[in-house]
């Protein structure tokens, strides 16, 4: 009894071990029997039976991952079939779609079985099925499964994991599983593509996909595969997959990778920005060429044949790292914004967001859209039917710094475009101006209803926001400490338009701007001119020009005691861009150059087919006015207690017609950089001056002259400058000039340029006089190249005796007989005399 009890003890222990021992060998069996497949249906290999060499391993990898160092059968440990050994600042992949409805997908990290079968829990599903690995701390973060064949609603929650919660620069493992394409939407087709797929957005049904991507990681750089079902062939298509090793991250900057093939800029053509600035070209494309600019640092992120298109333009920056962590387009002309705010949601809390609309982006843009642009310092609710715009902000920014609007006068036109070159600071602050907000020009224009265009429904609401001083400026500091006087006068139109240009001027010391208007409007002019955080100067009620620039002037200086230059901008003109950089350098000449008694920002000869370089700066005899710098010795001579004499009209009619104590030299630039506003509303009295004012000179409206260097060398010595031109100069003919006489002038220098010289970049073109203020040869000519000439007073533009124009990349000089440049230089030469 004791032995059967004994064997029977036994029988049970010997059991339970051939039990254990066998269901061991099944699982071992099962394991073994797997055959994994690649792209082409080739058996890669049987694990436990098949060894496979370095150089095998390498065949296998993807092309666009590291060299693989070895793959070994697997262990019992890791469950991964394929064992690949990187170096130590690498991991490790390998991922495997699924295929058909039997074999699951399988994702593998530094060796480890992660997703797919044999894992502790059942992750993965029909569809998408993504790990995601920390980009810090290398570590698995999250697995998820969108099934994208069920539900489209599937997708949008696939749109947000992946722009949301997936870290930047983190890595994605993703492998498809039966099928994923029937509601892949264009959202997250647009996000894989920003982490490195160029063939997810072309996916067929039930074609099998792989991916190792990364967040803001260019199409093309990811390691990706697609398998399809050969024509002719039948479902499931192959298995694909990828194996390899690879850096964390995988890619250098986005910057420099996303515009490989696209264009760049050495700084985007500013001057070189400071340390904790980046340089920046924005440019929203005009009427023809809908798509916009964007330059950061040296490189195009968008440009016309590159990326961009209508409506918004966007671009995710660290101002840490001063690197493009993403970019996205939405044409909320055509397609809701549910996209646009998908994107703003996900921004970064400490990132830029980069914004420009280019054409429009109003027309779909929906509210929630509009409010999550506040969350930037944007108001979203200021973009109307085809308004064009730009601004870069931070979440939390009340009122950002910086920003642009430009709307158009009609909803049948195009707004004007915006191109701008500055420095971004890297550091975002509320606007300087704490009281100019657009709810206080609301409230204003609520109460004052004479202001119509100032309050038109679409603009009432604009921040009035100073633009950001540029690094650049520093050159200039000097001309933010000299004050400016704006005569206002009874055009509120016309003023709230020179008060609007001068705040877009970068650096510009609103402390120093004083508006002078008569007390009469007192009403409406001094909480107008508050929004702006201007100063005031009230004059009492007087009726002639002479006597409110008098008293204007005169309280001024009185509350300008200490300084030593001025700036003045008359009645109804506006400041264009580069206007404070001009007055900067003109500031550095006069200081310079005693001679120089005014510097004015207007060229009233600069039309469009005779004004072409914005570097270049004219010396002139007469006063031009309009917008000018002057300095206290010159006022205290020449304008002080002789207004009657000198300046009894408006400066456009010429001041100092009989002449100045002194001879002095004014300076011009050849672009101007101040220009009217309403030409219309001159009376019948000065109707030339509406003709002149309408005919409209080049200005900075189509250029860019916020910094442009100018040539003020050639100022100080013109003299010099004018002689030796002269001296190598091509000197027209009798035959050219019987172009200009047989066309009767108007603008004949159309037809006059294709004959002049391509080798000669200095023209001469002699008129006769018969003595030195004999201009009648000259008024012909002026006629001839579209030029502006008025009868009774001296000719705009000329000095000495000498106009100085341009055509194209020549400079062309019209000089006349008695000038001392024709008797020093030209006479010698015996050149055609034009006669008319």
């Amino acid at each position: 009894m004791g032995l059967v009890r004994y064997l029977r003890r036994f029988d049970l222990r010997f059991m339970l071990i051939l039990t254990v021992l066998v269901l061991i060998c099944v699982y071992v069996w099962n394991f073994s029997a797997l055959t994994y497949t690649s792209g082409d249906s080739t058996p890669v290999f049987v694990a436990s039976k098949i060894s496979i060499n370095k150089r095998e391993a390498a065949a296998q990898q993807d092309g666009n991952s590291k060299t693989v160092e070895e793959k070994k059968e697997p262990s019992a440990f890791t469950l991964c079939p394929v064992i690949v050994n990187c170096a130590s600042n690498q991991f490790s992949y390998y991922v495997q779609s699924g295929q058909g409805t039997a074999q699951p997908p399988i994702i593998c990290y530094n060796n480890e079985l992660v997703m797919g079968k044999g894992t502790a829990d059942k992750t993965y599903t029909r569809g998408a099925n993504i790990v995601v690995i920390h980009p810090k701390f290398k570590t698995i973060i999250d697995r998820r499964s969108f099934d994208l064949y069920e539900s489209s609603d599937n997708c949008m929650a696939m749109a947000r994991f992946l722009s949301g919660f997936v870290p930047f620069k983190g890595q994605i493992l993703m492998a498809s599983f039966d099928e994923m394409s029937t509601n892949l939407c264009s959202s997250v087709k647009t996000l894989l593509n920003q982490y490195g797929s160029a063939l997810a957005k072309n996916l067929k049904f039930r074609d099998n996909f792989v991916l190792v991507g990364e967040k803001a990681l260019p199409g093309n750089f990811g390691f990706e595969k697609v398998g399809s079902v050969p024509k002719g062939g039948s479902w499931p298509a192959a298995a694909v997959n990828v194996s390899g090793c690879a850096t964390q991250p995988i890619s250098p900057k986005y910057v420099d990778v996303d515009v490989i093939n696209g264009y760049s800029l050495e700084n985007c053509g500013v001057q070189k920005c400071g340390f904790e600035e980046i340089e920046i070209h924005i440019a929203t494309g005009d009427t023809g060429t809908r798509a916009p600019k964007l330059c950061i640092g040296s490189v195009y992120i968008y440009y016309p044949g590159l990326k961009g298109s209508r409506g918004f333009n966007l671009v995710e920056l660290d101002p840490a790292t001063k690197t493009v962590i993403k970019t996205a387009e939405y044409d909320t002309y055509q397609v809701e914004s549910s996209r646009l705010e998908l994107f703003l949601e996900n921004v970064g809390p400490k990132n830029f967001l980069i914004a420009i609309v280019a054409d429009d982006g109003s027309v779909s843009l929906k509210q929630h859209a509009r409010d999550l642009l506040k969350q930037f310092g944007f108001d979203g609710d200021l973009i109307a039917m085809r308004t064009v715009l730009y601004f870069v902000g931070r979440k939390g920014l009340k009122v950002t710094p910086v920003q642009k609007i430009s709307r158009p006068d009609s909803p049948k036109k195009f707004a004007p475009p915006i191109n701008e070159r500055f420095c971004l600071p890297m550091e975002l602050s509320e606007a300087t101006v704490e009281q100019i907000t657009s709810k206080a020009r609301t409230e204003f224009c609520a109460k004052h209803q004479s202001f119509a265009d100032f309050c038109f429904v679409h603009h009432k609401t604009e921040p009035l926001i100073p633009a950001t001083k540029l690094t650049s400026y520093d050159a200039i500091s000097e001309v933010f400490e000299v004050p400016i006087l704006v005569l206002g006068g009874v055009n509120n139109i016309a003023m709230s338009h020179t008060l609007q240009s001068l705040l877009k001027q970068p650096g510009l010391n609103t402390k120093k701007v004083y508006v002078a208007y008569s007390i009469m409007f007192g009403d409406d002019y001094k909480p107008f001119i508050e929004l702006f955080g201007f100063q005031q100067v009230v004059v009492k009620p007087i009726s002639r020009y002479v006597e409110f620039l008098t008293a204007a002037l005169q309280q001024f200086w009185l509350l300008n005691s200490d300084a030593t230059h001025a700036i003045v901008i008359d009645d109804e003109v506006v400041a264009k861009p580069g206007f404070m950089w001009y007055m900067g350098h003109a500031l550095k000449a006069m200081k310079r150059d005693s001679q120089i008694g005014a510097a004015s920002a207007w060229n009233p000869q600069g039309f469009e087919t005779v004004a072409s370089d914005p570097s270049a700066v004219h010396v002139v005899s007469l006063f031009p006015g309009q917008a000018f710098l002057i300095s206290k010795t010159f006022y205290e001579v020449e304008i002080k207690d002789r207004e009657q004499e000198c300046c009894s009209q408006r400066s456009i009619q010429q001041w100092f017609q009989s002449g100045t104590q002194k001879q002095y030299k004014y300076i011009i630039p050849e672009i101007s950089r101040a220009g009217y506003f309403s030409p219309t509303a001159y009376s019948a009295q000065t109707q030339p001056l509406s003709s002149l004012a309408m005919s409209m000179p080049r200005t900075a409206a189509s250029m860019n002259l916020t910094e442009v260097p100018l040539l003020m060398d050639n100022v100080y010595n013109f003299d010099t400058v004018v002689t030796d031109n002269l001296k190598s100069a091509y000197y027209v003919t009798e035959r050219d000039m019987t172009i200009c006489r047989n066309s009767k002038g108007k603008g004949a220098v159309k037809l006059l340029a294709p004959f002049l010289p391509l080798d000669k970049h200095n023209i001469a073109v002699v008129y006769s006089q018969a003595r030195a203020d004999d201009y009648q040869s000259l008024k012909y000519l002026y006629s001839c190249f579209g030029l502006m000439y008025m009868d009774g007073i001296s000719p705009y533009g000329i000095y000495n005796g000498v106009t100085t124009v341009s055509l194209g990349n020549k400079r062309v000089y019209l000089v006349g007989t008695s000038s001392a440049y024709y008797k020093q230089t030209a006479q010698s030469l015996n050149p055609y005399v034009a006669s008319f």
